[in-house]
């Protein structure tokens, strides 16, 4: 009985090795291949984050709500929010 559970965990380990051995020389394929560039993304290509006024959700500067111009209350300037509800609570507050 000793026997086989020592056959079967040797099993295991053989095929845990041989995964993390595939896994590795595939990860070094794309490395010299030029492919684990093209998944990375360049600081030039990051989008910038903005902070919800309301909640401080961090988000896209293109997914946020801008406070208008006209809404601009006191010397806030670029303001963001992440839904209308909150830039509805928000000017509602300040108002």
């Amino acid at each position: 009985m000793k026997t086989l559970l020592l056959f079967v965990v040797a099993f295991f380990a053989y095929l845990l090795v041989r995964f993390i051995m595939k896994r590795v020389n595939e990860i070094r394929q794309d490395a010299l291949s030029g492919n684990a560039q093209e998944h990375r993304t360049t600081p030039e290509e990051a989008e910038r984050m903005v902070t919800c006024a309301e909640c401080g959700l961090r988000l896209p500067e293109s997914e946020a709500i801008p406070l208008d111009p006209s809404e601009t209350i006191g010397t806030a300037h670029n303001i963001a929010f992440c839904s209308q509800e909150h830039k509805q609570q928000y000017l509602k507050k300040h108002s």
